[in-house]
């Protein structure tokens, strides 16, 4: 399930790459389209960074060898990632926080 929506960015990406449809801009939109895919789908804000980034370099590898793959496994790599660190905030927070018991607070419940 979580392929679907990596391959179909990707995909998007590469023929906005690929294609070059505006004269300036056709890595940022490419980024955005991928980040627009991924949060419509539910997926959390992911950052892909700046210039010379693996994003912009697996851009370029996909138009020079016009297949996707390797952009396809940078967007997963830094969704995992970029999910990774998600995780790990929520448990370092959990255990701040401890859950209220059952009799303390009978609102929470009605």
């Amino acid at each position: 399930m979580f392929l679907l929506p990596i391959k179909k960015s990707a995909f998007i990406a590469f023929q906005i790459f690929y294609n070059q449809p505006f004269p300036d801009g056709n890595k940022r939109v490419a980024r955005l389209a991928v980040t627009y895919i991924m949060m419509s789908k539910g997926y959390p804000l992911a950052c892909f960074k700046g210039v010379g980034t693996n994003f912009n370099e697996a851009l370029l590898r996909s138009y020079f060898s016009k297949d996707f793959k390797s952009l396809m496994d940078n967007i997963s790599m830094e969704y995992t990632q970029q999910l990774l660190k998600y995780i790990s905030v929520y448990k370092e927070l959990s255990k701040k926080t401890k859950p209220p018991k059952l009799g303390d607070d009978l609102s929470m419940i009605f």
